[in-house]
């Protein structure tokens, strides 16, 4: 009996190769795991910075207002508050509307190359 069956008296029908097969899938596995972790905690990330940063930032500007020695006024505050709401949409839309024209170019000059050249 060899030393590394698991039990005495019990043999083990599958071809050793077999289990090492197993092995490598295995160490596969926790690699791809590894991986989708990472993806997670990165989108985790992207979007707590593009959630925290239409806070963030009129927070730092009226801060930065302010230790430069200006007064805030109420009219300044919601006028430059009403400025950051409107900038907030272009902002957080420019990442989706950049990846959805490389996606349109790629696709697009995919097909045409594709196709040859007619003569008229």
């Amino acid at each position: 009996m060899p030393p590394d069956d698991p039990e005495p008296g019990l043999t083990l029908t599958a071809p050793r190769a077999q289990w090492s097969f197993w092995d490598r899938v295995q160490a596969v596995r926790e690699q791809e795991l590894s991986t989708l972790w990472k993806a997670f905690v990165l989108q985790a990330l992207n979007s707590f910075t593009l959630n925290a940063i239409p806070v963030l930032v009129p927070v730092a500007t009226f801060a930065m207002y302010l230790l430069l020695g200006h007064t805030l006024t109420a009219s300044a505050a919601f006028t430059s508050l009403s400025l950051f709401t409107a900038r907030t949409c272009a902002v957080s839309c420019s990442p989706t509307g950049h990846t959805r024209m490389r996606a349109s170019h790629s696709a697009t000059v995919g097909r045409t190359s594709a196709v040859p050249s007619a003569r008229l």
